[in-house]
């Protein structure tokens, strides 16, 4: 991704979402799961395939552990998930998003750009 190869970005992403062992343990702190669908989801919305990314930022949403270890990237799903029902003309689906990622940051780290922007989207929403 950082060299600008989001190609070869998705085919190392896919295959490796793809060999993510069950989430049998919730307890398990080695749980990774959120950081590479995470991976995935941005590639595959970097490659203009937003359907997709939705589809893999809303398989975030089910994770235990992963949610855990990475609360920061499970946040920021239901934020992306903002953008691309708010692209898609989903207003509701939209501003539902915007609000639960700004429910689990709080006002935690003021100045973030994804708050403020997600606080923007919502009231333009309504």
């Amino acid at each position: 991704m950082a060299a600008e190869n989001v190609g070869l970005a998705l085919e190392y992403f896919t295959k490796a979402v793809d060999r993510l062992p069950r989430q049998h343990l919730p307890w398990a702190a080695d749980n990774d799961h959120a950081y590479y669908l995470e991976s995935l989801a941005a590639a595959l919305y970097r490659a203009r395939r937003p359907e997709d990314a939705l589809t893999v930022y809303r398989r975030m949403a089910e994770l235990t552990a992963g949610r855990l270890r990475f609360g920061d990237l499970y946040a920021r799903s239901y934020y992306m998930r903002g953008k691309i029902d708010e692209s898609a003309g989903e207003a509701g689906a939209a501003a539902r998003g915007f609000r639960r990622f700004l429910a689990i940051w709080g006002n935690s780290d003021p100045g973030l750009s994804e708050v403020d922007d997600a606080r923007r989207r919502v009231a333009a929403l309504q």
